[in-house]
């Protein structure tokens, strides 16, 4: 495990750290005296000095280097590009320089082993992966197309290798939560900003553009663009990080500090309202039941139902009527396109999956909109089942943990948190499409990473 309460690097760590630190500071000059200064240049100049940070940090840079990259979730599609079909994403470069830096110092601190572990559902996901390659390549599809969506699930591999180890004490998971509870804030606050006052525009230096919402088709709602962050989809942040605020509220217990993290709640229950997507606000709606359901239990549901029907009446009318129309879309009968659209991918997708068991290859059926059926697809009916399989059974396992816990203790508290989350993750699994980028899929995957690692804390402290 890292040590991560050592502030004190070895002289050979220092001396390396300060050549790193030299190089970092020489490319960022020439950057910006080459392209000048821009959102891009800012991006560039904070993710070099923080960089230099963990880098001289010693072995509690790691952990730093964790609770920074957590912050770069909140870039959204700020990538760069390398080909016409490869972007690679802050987020990215952040997660393997960790892992090299934590490999690095392991294996040049007396030959030390780094301790590596994966669940076994993942061991077995793996072999997938690679054959997802070989019908892909058969058919001579491009390998940056297919690189672009395997890359995806490999960063499984180094966020698991640095949170493991990271989160080995509750103390751990305090700044890495509330770094994610605060990056889901950030991103409310400044699309409720957009929103309101589209003027922040000229203040952006490009970082913002074109805040103006977008009315949608038949109700007429207003719909945020989220346009620092790339779109709407911002949002899904948000509806991750809002359920932490069960363990937040546990943790600082201070009436200001309360008062603090519900204002960063209602901001993000704001941010994912205006953003539209119904979907999102069904699984918003529907963590809220399963909160009330196992904090105050079944004779009490009554009054989460009456508290639902409350907050859908002192809705706007457009708001209403948006909401109303998931009855329509149900029904066969949708008001937008988009709808019909999604559903003729996911069937086309089915269809390829029955066709073709065996797969299609990375990238072979497109953007699905349902995550589960589109690794049917691409990897095979077996792969298919196996990842369905993973999240239903961490769900379960996550349910029956938190259920065998003491009430109210602290590890209890943290995995119901979590537990509601997880929640969250198989809804964008099922009804959108988040395997396909970096910036989608990494908040989903940071929770599953985080619910895996405290199943298996949490079994070895029984």
């Amino acid at each position: 495990m890292i040590e991560v309460e050592s502030l004190k690097a070895p002289r050979w760590q220092a001396f390396i750290g300060s050549l790193i630190a030299i190089v970092i500071v020489v490319l960022i000059g020439w950057y910006v005296g080459l392209h000048g200064l821009s959102y891009k240049a800012i991006i560039i100049c904070l993710f070099g000095i923080l960089g230099v940070v963990v880098v001289l940090a010693g072995n509690r840079g790691i952990f730093l280097g964790f609770v920074f990259w957590v912050w770069t979730l909140g870039l959204g599609y700020r990538a760069f590009p390398l080909n016409a079909s490869l972007r690679i994403h802050p987020a990215e470069v952040g997660l393997w320089g960790l892992l090299a830096l934590c490999v690095g110092q392991h294996s040049l601190r007396h030959g030390e082993r780094l301790g590596f572990w994966l669940p076994r559902w993942l061991w077995l996901f793996i072999p997938f992966w690679l054959w997802g390659w070989v019908p892909g390549l058969w058919v001579g599809r491009p390998w940056g197309e297919m690189f672009a969506e395997f890359r995806n699930f490999l960063l499984l591999i180094p966020l698991f290798g640095i949170a493991v180890p990271v989160l080995s004490g509750t103390a751990y998971w305090r700044p890495v939560l509330l770094a994610f509870y605060a990056t889901g804030t950030w991103i409310a606050v400044i699309g409720l900003l957009e929103y309101f006052w589209p003027g922040i525009e000229m203040y952006s230096m490009g970082f913002i553009t074109n805040p103006l919402p977008v009315p949608t088709a038949g109700q007429g709602f207003l719909r945020a663009r989220f346009s620092f962050w790339g779109g709407s989809v911002a949002t899904f942040v948000c509806l991750l990080a809002a359920p932490l605020v069960v363990i937040v509220w546990h943790w600082w217990s201070g009436p200001w500090q309360r008062g603090i993290a519900l204002l960063a709640l209602t901001l993000q229950v704001t941010g994912i309202y205006i953003g539209g997507y119904r979907s999102v606000w069904v699984l918003m709606g529907i963590v809220f039941m399963v909160w009330a359901l196992m904090r105050w239990g079944a004779f009490l549901m009554p009054l989460s139902l009456m508290a639902v029907l409350g907050g859908y009446m002192l809705l706007p009318g457009r708001a209403q009527e948006r909401a109303l129309s998931l009855i329509l879309i149900l029904k066969g009968r949708p008001l937008d396109s988009s709808v019909a659209t999604r559903w003729d991918r996911a069937v086309e997708a089915l269809n390829i999956s029955l066709r073709h068991p065996w797969g299609e290859g990375w990238a072979g059926a497109g953007w699905v909109h349902s995550d589960f059926i589109q690794v049917a697809a691409n990897l095979g009916v077996l792969a298919g089942l196996l990842f369905a399989s993973a999240y239903l059974v961490t769900l379960l396992r996550l349910w029956r943990r938190v259920r065998s816990c003491p009430r109210g203790d602290e590890q209890t508290t943290l995995g119901f948190a979590l537990f509601l989350s997880f929640i969250s993750v198989v809804g964008l699994l099922a009804v959108q499409s988040i395997l396909v980028l970096p910036q989608l899929v990494l908040p989903a995957w940071f929770v599953w990473v985080l619910a895996e690692c405290w199943l298996r804390q949490s079994s070895r402290g029984r």
